[in-house]
């Protein structure tokens, strides 16, 4: 825990950088009350000092004189100190409310082998990533011919997924193989099949 002199050294972008992430810890309730609060006086200071003024500091200002015990108000400020600087959370900046990052050594996996069959497209790839991710799929199999997932444009839009999803290129014929061998349900998604909605997915596949 950084001591508030020590923050105070800090140049100003830095310390709001520094003081939104001390919030964002304060809304899992892993800060203590009192440091919050004058973390709270920190940062509006440094807002003022970045605007030149306090025409667009009065929100902070105004949660700033909160309840530090509430989570919610925890996670505004920490918002609101990014709003300030421009900038916007990525995924993985969150931690979880057990304190670990949000990585593939804490995502819940479930038997799950996602088979790309020749996406061309590095954009279409990063997406996938990311949607593999947010369902647990345990691997993703890349057919010959699909874009990498290391493409520039993928991961992009992958936004680390690609990191935290194991992945592998295989060759049509060791995907079949691999198919016949270890999937117990197939499931082919096609423009012509039962409506998504209506589906009832097996737990593995």
């Amino acid at each position: 825990m950084i001591t508030v002199k020590k923050l105070r050294t800090l140049a100003v972008k830095n310390r709001l950088r520094k003081c939104a992430a001390i919030f964002h810890y304060g809304a899992l309730g892993q800060e203590n009350l009192s440091y919050l609060a004058d973390i709270a006086v920190v940062a509006t200071e440094a807002a003022v000092q970045l605007d030149n003024g306090e025409s667009n500091c009065e929100r902070l200002k105004r949660l700033s004189a909160g309840d530090m015990g509430d989570k919610t108000l925890c996670a505004d400020l920490c918002y609101e100190i990014l709003h300030l600087l421009g900038a916007e959370p990525a995924d993985w900046d969150f931690v979880t409310e057990d304190g670990s990052d949000l990585d593939g050594r804490v995502r819940k996996v479930l038997p799950l082998t996602l088979i790309l069959d020749r996406i061309r497209s590095p954009f279409n790839v990063g997406s996938i990533f990311r949607t593999a991710d947010s369902f647990g799929v345990e691997k993703v199999i890349l057919i010959e011919g699909t874009a990498s997932p290391q493409h520039g444009r993928a991961i992009r839009t992958a936004r680390g997924t690609e990191e935290t999803v194991d992945w592998e290129f295989m060759s049509p014929e060791s995907a079949v193989k691999m198919i016949r061998s270890s999937c117990d349900k197939v499931i082919a998604l096609e423009l012509g099949g039962t409506n998504i909605e209506e589906f009832v997915f097996p737990f593995k596949g």
